[in-house]
């Protein structure tokens, strides 16, 4: 646009100059990585390319901004035109944390680590540390109730749920060499039963030998010995009213216990034979004093008729034999004037 004057042929020749480039920089701007930038000539274009920073922890990438942090903000793809040396800053934005909680349980004998409930972000991973106490080991270890093993670590990748974790743990299984020490026989006696002997391991099992080679499952049904039950005396025993046996394992005990009875009426009780009176109730008996109390005679020929019990047995079979039953009554009982008990008497001399 500029005039010249002409005074004769004149050229005009075109001069050249370079034409200025601008540096295009890129800013993490708290991030971490690298991006590299391009040389663009003056009022060139320049593309924006995606974000491949890392974001700052909790944070995400928004948009880029052009020359300063709060200069324009423009999104990867978009283009700017270059007229100066030009930094392009990354801008970062908090991410929205969806936060859910492990509860972290461990049975007695043994830990876990973290316990109790335990705040974990959305996709993120969350290990757990399980310990058994000292003579114990891991039994099980449940997530959300279902077994998974007994491993010493278990780790929840990418969480998005609420969850549970349990572990129980259980003593070692320590070789034990039993060492059992005799319990002695409880002998059973008349009423009480008792207990055969066996042995005993501070284990808490129970044998029957020593060795401890033949184990009893149920010691309070094994070995049990009967009570014996009464064992009565051959001999009674008696007092002015009643006779009994003496039992002959216990003391004391009075078995088959009852009064006396003279049904013979000799005097004597029928069972034990105790004299209960010197007066057996048979008054033609010259026999009947106290110095004779068995009601004996002194001498056969004493019977008040001179016949000896032998005798007297002779006549009562013949006469049965004789004259039957009738006439031996009617000679017994009328012309002897005698009693039952002492024909019972008789029979029982001879």
């Amino acid at each position: 646009n500029e005039q010249i004057i002409i005074t004769a042929e004149t050229y005009i020749y075109a001069i050249w100059e370079e034409n200025p480039s601008f540096m295009v920089s890129y800013d993490s701007n708290g991030g971490s990585g690298t991006m590299v930038g391009d040389m663009i000539t003056e009022n060139g274009t320049f593309t924006l390319e995606a974000c491949t920073y890392t974001a700052p922890e909790g944070k995400r990438f928004k948009a880029w901004a052009i020359g300063s942090v709060n200069g324009e903000q423009k999104q990867p793809n978009e283009q700017i035109i270059i007229t100066a040396e030009t930094y392009i800053y990354a801008i970062w934005e908090d991410i929205a944390v969806t936060n859910y909680t492990i509860n972290a349980t461990a049975g007695v004998n043994g830990t876990i680590s973290p316990s109790g409930e335990v705040t974990v972000a959305e996709g993120e991973d969350k290990t757990f540390t399980i310990t058994a106490n000292s003579g114990y080991h891991i039994k099980d270890v449940k997530v959300n109730g279902s077994s998974v093993g007994t491993a010493a670590t278990y780790t929840f990748n990418d969480v998005a749920a609420n969850a549970t974790i349990t572990v129980e743990f259980e003593v070692d299984t320590v070789p034990h060499i039993c060492n059992p020490t005799l319990v002695p026989e409880d002998e059973p006696d008349c009423t009480t039963a008792g207990k055969r002997a066996y042995y005993h391991c501070e284990c808490g099992k129970n044998y029957e030998d020593a060795q401890g080679n033949t184990e009893i499952d149920n010691l309070e049904a094994w070995g049990i010995q009967g009570a014996l039950g009464h064992n009565p005396s051959t001999a009674w025993s008696t007092d002015g009213e009643y006779h009994w046996k003496e039992c002959v394992r216990c003391a004391g005990q009075q078995l088959e216990k009852a009064a006396h009875t003279d049904t013979d009426t000799n005097g004597k009780c029928d069972t034990c034979e105790y004299q209960m009176s010197t007066t057996p109730d048979n008054p033609d008996n010259p026999n009947n004093t106290p110095d004779n109390p068995n009601n004996t005679p002194d001498d056969p020929s004493d019977d008040k008729d001179g016949l000896g019990a032998g005798a007297i047995v002779g006549i009562v079979i013949g006469s049965v034999a004789v004259v039957g039953i009738g006439g031996f009554a009617l000679f017994w009982f009328a012309i002897k004037k005698k009693s039952f008990a002492e024909l019972i008497a008789v029979f029982k001399k001879k």
